[in-house]
């Protein structure tokens, strides 16, 4: 029987208080992909520290954990947009649309820096 990674049994239990939490307050939409907006977001940190310790320690960054990252940081975006613009929360709405729009700001940002 082989052992699963630590990230496996935290998401686990997040995904577990989550349920908890959820069935507690009861289901709605808005509940709903709150709650996997939050459990997305705790797996994009996950992976956000385990990059961060690989970058400390001068570490090969494991070419999963890249992927991960990038594929967490934008669903939990996209399910913030959902959750917010069913909300009518044009602010936090409007944040999501920055933090959307970041990665590819910043991408331009660094090619620019380069050509000056």
């Amino acid at each position: 029987m082989s052992k699963l990674p630590t990230w496996v049994y935290e998401a686990s239990v997040m995904a577990l208080v989550l349920s908890i939490a959820l069935a507690w307050g009861g289901v709605t939409t808005v509940t709903l992909l709150s709650t996997c907006a939050v459990f997305v977001t705790f797996l994009h940190g996950q992976v956000s520290d385990r990059l961060r310790e690989y970058a400390e320690g001068q570490q090969a960054i494991p070419p999963e954990c890249s992927a991960k990252e990038q594929w967490y940081y934008l669903a939990k975006e996209v399910l913030w947009v959902a959750v917010f613009g069913l909300s009518l929360n044009y602010p936090a709405l409007l944040g999501s649309f920055a933090f959307l729009a970041y990665p590819r700001w910043r991408k331009r940002y660094r090619e620019w820096q380069k050509i000056w």
